[in-house]
């Protein structure tokens, strides 16, 4: 899957857990739960974990707090990276051209049921 929005709002989505939100003034935003006050507060527009490495870090400390230990490692040499989740005794990676979209990959696999072998 290719970095941009629709790898945005599946991470946003199935990741995260957010639910997309719009008030009266089409102004958007992606809430953790139902209510009119989000928790999370981040405009739909500037939520790009798959292309901003600030983004994607909520996304690492989501996986830290809620699946298990992880590894970012850089291939220099290959310029890809490679971002890893430890879920017990499974490994689920994500490889790609950018270390936020790695993590991406790899934090969808998560929740999806992948793993590193797929």
């Amino acid at each position: 899957m290719r970095a941009g929005k629709e790898l945005d709002a599946l991470i946003a989505e199935k990741v995260m857990g957010w639910v997309s939100r719009t008030d009266k003034n089409e102004f958007a935003w992606w809430a953790s739960d139902n209510s009119d006050i989000p928790k999370w507060f981040t405009s739909q527009r500037n939520f790009r974990p798959s292309t901003n490495i600030s983004d994607a870090w909520l996304v690492v400390e989501w996986l830290e707090s809620n699946i298990g230990g992880i590894s970012l490692e850089s291939h220099c040499d290959e310029k890809r990276y490679d971002f890893r989740v430890f879920n017990g005794s499974d490994l689920i990676a994500g490889r790609a051209e950018t270390a936020p979209l790695a993590i991406c990959l790899a934090a969808l696999k998560c929740v999806e049921g992948g793993n590193a072998n797929e």
